[in-house]
């Protein structure tokens, strides 16, 4: 296995770096922005690092987990409504906003 690493290292001088953010995946945020119909809107997005051109639009693992995780915990709030795979509306902002809040405190990396 070393030497197959070594002559990877060789032909891709990233490889450890490639390596290394494959093995970590993308920082999975929730993103904040206002709809057309006065409501706040809150989608979970996958951020690689700069430079990274990951092909698989799916979506990986942990985002499947984390809009688990979210659908599960917005179905005991009131203001807050499912309107696609990754996106909820909320009737206010403040509420999106202890959403962001409550959802970092429990996925802190």
């Amino acid at each position: 296995m070393s030497e197959f690493v070594s002559f990877l290292r060789q032909v891709c001088p990233d490889y450890d770096n490639l390596a290394d953010i494959l093995m970590t995946g993308p920082t999975i945020k929730p993103v904040l922005e206002k709809n057309n119909l006065n409501r706040w809107r809150i989608t979970l997005q996958e951020v690689w690092p700069d430079g990274v051109d990951i092909n698989d639009h799916t979506g990986s693992f942990e985002l499947d987990n984390r809009v688990d995780w979210v659908t599960d915990e917005l179905a005991r709030w009131d203001d807050a409504k499912r309107t696609s795979w990754d996106t909820w509306v909320f009737k206010s902002k403040r509420s999106a906003e202890k959403f962001i809040m409550v959802y970092g405190l429990v996925w802190v990396k």
